[in-house]
């Protein structure tokens, strides 16, 4: 077992997470892992939304990927053997809106709907949601909302039981980008970081994607794993210019 640890830093959003991972190095690539999910499910890759791409151990060692996906209105999740690319378990099931708090849960829906409406300067009035659901990984729960406001997307998900914020993206949309002089995309802006870091999509795991509005600047912001390595980008929204990088490589022992 091999231990990394790497703190991300988001000024834009107030917060600052400390992740701990347990890693080795996988025979079954995150690329590979994608694939056959893409096989099993006869649908081509481009196609396929992955919204959770986690690397973990269940118990008696055996690592595993837990990949979920999105395809319509239905949810898929995958677990995957990283040594084997054997499918261990396939869950499909509906999209739907949850109204009630879970009995888990110490942060209510409308709680997480507020915080997450806070922290993107927007009123509930403003906003349709699409998407509220509820989860539990390792007894730990999280809200996943989706929302649209102004044309643009916002995703989050927060801590069901602190209130955290654990991820945030927004994607503008062509009304907004003119307002603040946005020239790129999210999807611009992460294939300028992957050029610049020399890895394809489909060999990267994303860990955080968010974009920042500091009076009229405007960035996005990305961690990601490949191979061996994190890395860290900022890029201008505006000038699609990389702020800031940075490579980290994984320590085994």
């Amino acid at each position: 077992m091999h231990r990394s640890k790497y703190f991300i830093i988001t000024g834009g959003l107030f917060s600052v997470v400390l992740v701990t991972l347990l890693l080795r190095i996988p025979s079954v690539t995150p690329a590979l892992a994608k694939q056959i999910i893409s096989d099993d499910l006869k649908v081509d890759l481009e196609d396929l939304r992955f919204v959770k791409f986690q690397y973990e151990m269940e118990r008696g060692n055996n690592w595993q990927y837990d990949i979920m996906l999105q395809i319509n209105s239905e949810n898929y999740e995958y677990k995957i053997d990283v040594d084997t690319g054997d499918i261990l378990s396939k869950v499909v099931t509906e999209k739907k809106m949850i109204d009630e708090t879970p009995e888990s849960a110490k942060i209510s829906v409308n709680q997480a709907k507020a915080i997450a409406l806070t922290d993107a300067e927007l009123d509930n009035s403003e906003v349709t949601f699409h998407i509220i659901r509820f989860s539990e990984h390792k007894t730990v729960g999280s809200y996943e909302l989706d929302f649209i406001a102004n044309n643009s997307e916002y995703t989050y998900l927060i801590n069901a039981e602190t209130g955290a914020i654990i991820t945030s993206e927004i994607d503008l949309d062509i009304s907004m980008r003119e307002k603040f002089g946005v020239i790129i995309t999210v999807s611009d802006a992460k294939k300028i970081a992957l050029d610049d870091a020399k890895v394809s999509f489909s060999d990267v795991v994303f860990l955080r994607a968010v974009t920042h509005q500091q009076l009229d600047n405007i960035s996005y912001e990305f961690a990601f794993i490949s191979n061996k390595f994190l890395y860290t980008y900022e890029i201008c929204a505006q000038t699609s210019e990389i702020i800031m990088s940075q490579r980290s490589e994984y320590y085994f022992k």
